[in-house]
């Protein structure tokens, strides 16, 4: 008669109790018959026989689902059933799968693996296989998916010249969102992997790296590879300096020199066509070569001189091509009335314009590029002091930059690199233009006129000096971060040769819970009426200096209670809401209400402008969303979990709501997960994590029966 359980009361809640059990010490239990007892109460689950391992060591064995279900989909199911093998000290791998009785099956493989002192990762590579039932024909539709995760980290003190590090995270059809239920599955929709491989070579200026990289769009279905990529890269080298210092540093031993190297092959297609030969059909390669020289000179004392020349010089390997496709135009009968007649005409038709296809080539296509600069920056400083009063004082720091640009005429140089190609069947529509690089991986050549500009750039910052009343020393706070005047003067432009005046800065408002970000532009010069600029300023026009264009305010405010706190009192030093948890007894009565809250989070978003619209500002807001996420703690055993709620403003509906409610029953736990929008649930009353951790009853409603009703 042993009790076979992991509770830890003095009267214990549950177990499997064995009418006869034979022990080997530091191997295994071997039970006979045996059923599942709680609180004293037999219960009609009962076992033939049984192993129960108790050895120190790690064994290989079955993996008990800890989930079974039923859908009306899929029929009855068990989620995560598999086995487990520890292949060395180092390495694990678990081998699990999913079935249900309708067809629909999974499988998963998992490795962890780690070296001390090395390196240490995991791996995962899924394959989904859900059968839907297509009620109005019966038929079986299949919806198959794969998933491949990655993540390998070295550790710093293995190499200290050659690393090898990254993640990688590949999906095919949607696996994860097809899958899962909770928010951050369902709202991700963009999946990133990089994983990189760095040489530094000792007592050499240069590194050498190779890559992989990869960015995936669930919602437009678009996939990019980057594989290979090479980076080689020089550090600065300065070759005029000395070796031994005699004397002051000259200025020529100041300029220094850089170069990279670059090469990239890159795959964009869609995931339905990853594998496939358009796909690789699609493959562009280039190579970019890069170098630049400048230095840094201080004269006057007070003007730090910074002269620079780059050039870069790109090869592409692939280049655009476009063709009308006048197939896609559909010639059918058309059905027209007439009202006079009172008669109905059937004539031919043309549906459709056609469309323009691209494709890539093999050829060898380069261009270059030359940019040459000098600037004067300083720095200016105000300051106003106040004798009486908390406020101390107050300081203005302007860091006015000035510096002449020129580059070549770019659009005679490459005037052959702009191809055209027909748009439309019909009369009058003109040819489109494209470039021979559009789409490439470092960009189209340039096509702008020959540019001599002058450059001018203005960084400001507010800053004040003050005594609270608690305070025994000043403090210092930023009244405004960073306000950015820019703009230029361009020499060799025929007309318009002022740039619009950029003005943008930042304001962190209530001890950093609203950070806004102001951003906006004036023209010197007059607009038409389709908001074109024309060559007529605006003093002579109107007799202002400076035509206002356009403004965006971008808000962004996260509350937390530590935050909200911070405004109105100072925390008790070494006190954490786990501290103030602890003293109480599980009666909500009992514990602080603000703590409560201590790991919930609201944010808000909002991003609006004025636009110049006709010569009148129209006002406009993109995105106005707020929404939550986090856990509240009632009590010591029950947990309230938020995984998201929000409300969209703008599209005036809510944005996924996802709950999860949580009660300890000391060896056991109760859960409930609930996305109402997706219409998904699901329940469990299971044994808490632990060898038993198989005893379980679950319940859920997938997405794939979301819309049957709940």
């Amino acid at each position: 008669d042993a009790l076979i359980t992991t509770c830890d009361a003095p009267h214990k809640h549950y177990g499997i109790l064995s009418s006869k059990q034979k022990v080997i010490p530091d191997k295994m239990i071997i039970v006979g018959p045996s059923k599942l007892v709680i609180e004293d109460v037999p219960t009609p689950l009962w076992l033939p026989f049984g192993f129960f391992p108790i050895s120190k060591q790690r064994q290989q064995g079955i993996l008990f689902p800890r989930d079974y279900e039923f859908s009306e989909q899929w029929g009855f199911g068990l989620r995560n059933l598999g086995y487990f093998i520890p292949l060395s000290e180092q390495m694990n791998l678990a081998i699990t799968g999913d079935i249900y009785t309708r067809g629909t099956w999974g499988l998963t493989v998992q490795t962890d693996y780690v070296k001390n002192y090395r390196y240490n990762g995991n791996l995962m590579l899924g394959y989904y296989d859900r059968k839907n039932e297509i009620l109005a024909t019966g038929k079986k539709q299949h919806a198959r998916s794969m998933q491949l995760r990655w993540q390998h980290t070295q550790d710093p003190k293995a190499n200290p010249y050659r690393q090898l590090g990254g993640n990688i995270n590949i999906q095919t059809n949607d696996a994860q969102r097809l899958n899962q239920n909770n928010a951050s599955s369902v709202l991700e929709n963009q999946f990133r992997s990089n994983m990189n491989w760095r040489q530094i070579f000792p007592d050499k200026p240069y590194t050498f790296s190779a890559s992989f990289s990869h960015s995936q769009n669930t919602l437009s279905r678009l996939v990019t590879i980057d594989f290979p990529s090479t980076d080689f890269q020089m550090q600065r080298i300065y070759p005029f300096k000395k070796k031994k210092r005699i004397g002051e540093e000259k200025w020529y031993e100041k300029v220094g020199f850089l170069y990279n190297n670059s090469f990239r092959t890159r795959l964009e297609t869609s995931d339905t066509t990853l594998f496939t030969k358009q796909a690789l059909e699609s493959i562009q390669m280039a190579m970019k070569h890069g170098t630049s020289t400048d230095a840094s000179f201080r004269v006057m004392k007070y003007f730090n001189i910074n002269p620079s020349v780059s050039y870069d010089e790109i090869w592409y390997f692939t280049r655009q091509n476009k063709r009308f496709d006048a197939s896609s135009i559909v010639v059918g009968p058309d059905t027209i009335y007439n009202e006079d007649s009172t008669e109905f005409l059937i004539k031919q038709d043309t549906v459709g314009s056609g469309k323009i296809l691209s494709a890539r080539s093999f050829s060898f296509e380069p261009y270059r590029t030359l940019n040459a600069n000098v600037g004067i920056s300083t720095q200016i400083y105000g300051t106003l002091q106040f004798k009486k009063g908390r406020l101390k004082g107050l300081r203005h720091v302007i860091k006015p930059n000035v510096g002449f640009n020129y580059s070549p005429d770019y659009h005679s140089l490459y005037a052959n690199t702009i191809d055209s190609v027909q748009s439309s069947i019909r009369p009058g529509v003109p040819y489109q233009r494209y470039s021979i690089f559009e789409g490439g991986v470092f960009g189209v050549a340039p096509s702008s006129g020959r540019q001599m500009a002058l450059n001018y750039s203005f960084t400001n910052i507010f800053e004040a000096k003050y005594r609270g009343k608690k305070d025994s020393a000043d403090r210092r706070i930023k009244l405004f971060d960073n306000i950015f005047v820019s703009g230029n003067y361009n020499f060799a432009a025929d007309s318009l040769k002022w740039s619009p005046v950029a003005v943008r800065g930042t304001l962190r408002l209530f001890k950093d819970i609203s950070n806004l970000q102001v951003s906006s532009a004036f023209d010197p010069y007059i607009v038409d009426s389709l908001n074109r600029r024309l060559n007529r300023f605006m003093i002579n026009e109107n007799g202002k200096l400076l035509r206002f264009d356009n403004l965006g305010l971008n808000l962004n405010t996260t509350f937390t209670v530590g935050k909200i706190k911070a405004l109105f009192e100072k925390q008790e030093k070494g006190k954490t809401a786990s501290d103030r948890a602890d003293k109480g007894s599980g009666n909500p009565n009992d514990e602080d209400f603000v703590s409560i809250w201590e790991n919930f989070n609201i944010n808000h978003t909002l991003v609006a402008g004025w636009t110049t619209v006709k010569g009148k500002p129209e006002f406009d807001i993109r995105t106005n969303s707020l929404y939550m996420n986090g856990s509240i703690k009632l009590t010591r055993k029950w947990d309230i979990r938020v995984g998201n709620i929000g409300y969209d403003f703008i599209s005036k509906q809510l944005t996924y709501p996802d709950f999860g409610f949580y009660r300890n029953l000391h060896c056991w736990e109760m859960g409930l997960n609930w996305q109402p929008q997706r219409a998904t649930y699901s329940f469990y009353l299971r044994v808490r994590p632990s060898s038993l951790d198989f005893l379980s009853l679950p319940y859920r409603k997938n997405n794939q029966d979301a819309f049957n009703g709940y």
